[in-house]
């Protein structure tokens, strides 16, 4: 179970991304994300935290219950594809009708892509986006944000995260979750909860 403290602190990262984007976007417009595209929620299922599960599992109680079962069959047959082995397509379950069922709640991966820079191993800034912005993105000077693990642990899970794959959380119970807790120090992943 997720404190308050990690839950109100997951709320206040998401705003400033919300906010850094948001400012980025309003001197161009041409550069924000059409609004009938969903590309990158059909790419890979995405990791997330328990703190982030936590904000989904309250938006998806918010839906009507037929959503909610319709999203818990999409999930349970992308897992069950994703335990057979394909790689080649995914659809995230959270999609109804090319929009995010839970967008106010997505992870800080869906939030942050396509707007944002990421340092990468020599420490230059490389845009963090899909091909169908860049061209509008130009020279522009993206918002930097750092990488999901490493500002979840530092700012919400004081040095633990949680992951796993979101269509596997979606479609079982709590007690029957599969995840990994990756080590503080190692970042080794340590099976149980």
């Amino acid at each position: 179970m997720e404190s308050t403290d990690q839950i109100e602190a997951l709320r206040a990262l998401y705003r400033e991304v919300d906010c850094a984007i948001a400012y980025f976007l309003a001197g161009r417009p041409a550069a924000a994300c059409p609004a009938d595209c969903h590309r990158c929620c059909c790419v890979e299922a995405p990791l997330v935290s328990s703190v982030e599960f936590a904000l989904i599992e309250g938006a998806l109680a918010a839906l009507a219950p037929e959503l909610q079962t319709a999203i818990s069959e999409r999930a349970g047959t992308l897992r069950t594809a994703l335990e057979a082995g394909a790689t080649d397509s995914f659809e995230c379950p959270l999609l109804e009708a090319g929009r995010c069922a839970v967008y106010q709640a997505r992870p800080y991966l869906c939030r942050s892509f396509g707007h944002s820079a990421r340092r990468d191993d020599v420490g230059a800034l490389r845009p963090y986006s899909c091909r169908l912005l860049r061209p509008h993105l130009g020279q522009s000077a993206l918002p930097e944000l750092p990488f999901r693990i490493g500002v979840l642990r530092e700012r919400v899970t004081g040095g633990r995260i949680v992951d796993s794959l979101l269509p596997i959380w979606l479609s079982t119970r709590e007690d029957e979750r599969s995840v990994r807790w990756l080590d503080e120090r190692s970042g080794v992943a340590v099976a149980g909860r």
